[in-house]
């Protein structure tokens, strides 16, 4: 037990340099990530025939137990219109319960422009 001491004294202090170079690197990766977030869009699917792609922003997707929420982008070529309103893209953010195979639609904005540019009103 003696003998493994001098090993010990200076594993401590190895792993407390360690842990406060992560820190470090932690707060500047904090500090200079601190601007506007922006949504990074990846085309997943779409429509030729609709004139329609779909985009998620992989950074949204979260999970809670069987429950997946995340944010799409529908962008489409031409206008569509809803209830008396013209857009050109909408976000939905969705839900997938994966263990019951059924989602639901938890919130929707409409933009006047392709690729969520100017929102319109619904």
């Amino acid at each position: 037990l003696d003998s493994s001491l001098p090993t010990l004294s200076r594993a401590i202090p190895q792993a407390a340099t360690e842990l406060l170079l992560g820190f470090a690197s932690l707060i500047t990766l904090l500090v200079l990530s601190s601007g506007p977030v922006y949504a990074e869009w990846v085309a997943v699917g779409g429509n030729d025939e609709a004139g329609m792609t779909v985009y998620v922003d992989p950074f949204t997707i979260r999970r809670k137990g069987h429950l997946v929420k995340t944010w799409f982008l529908y962008d489409f070529k031409t206008v569509q219109t809803k209830v008396s309103n013209s857009f050109l893209s909408s976000r939905t953010q969705q839900q997938y319960d994966c263990a019951e195979e059924r989602w639901r639609l938890l919130a929707v904005t409409c933009f006047s422009s392709n690729m969520e540019k100017r929102q319109c009103g619904f």
